[in-house]
């Protein structure tokens, strides 16, 4: 299945919809990104691909460094144009950047 946290529930319905005629099971969990990490700050799930995706007000970098130890081989970031990326996502370098608009896609990789 692919897991999705989602918190805003016009978004929800959208990834349901989407979900289901694709055919794809979702393990869909209600909240935010914090939700894939125990109480002690491990991953509470890990997955070869994360796709990261905050508010754009909060910081993209402790996003990332909080939610790292979730991918396995691949983790790819979504900020505002002119967020700071760090080098490192846990064990995964920074790949490369991508601007599109008013967005900028940071992607990490396992070597």
């Amino acid at each position: 299945p692919v897991t999705v946290c989602e918190k805003a529930l016009p978004a929800l319905a959208a990834i349901r919809f989407n979900a289901a005629g694709l055919a794809v099971p979702l393990d869909l969990r209600v909240g935010d990104a914090r939700s894939l990490q125990n109480p002690d700050g491990t991953p509470a799930l890990v997955a070869d691909f994360v796709y990261l995706d905050p508010p754009f007000a909060e910081d993209i970098a402790e996003w990332i460094q909080r939610l790292a130890g979730c991918a396995r081989h691949t983790l790819v970031a979504e900020a505002r144009t002119g967020a700071a990326f760090p080098a490192t996502a846990g064990s995964l370098p920074l790949d490369r950047t991508r601007k599109y608009g008013e967005s900028t896609l940071a992607i990490y990789r396992a070597g």
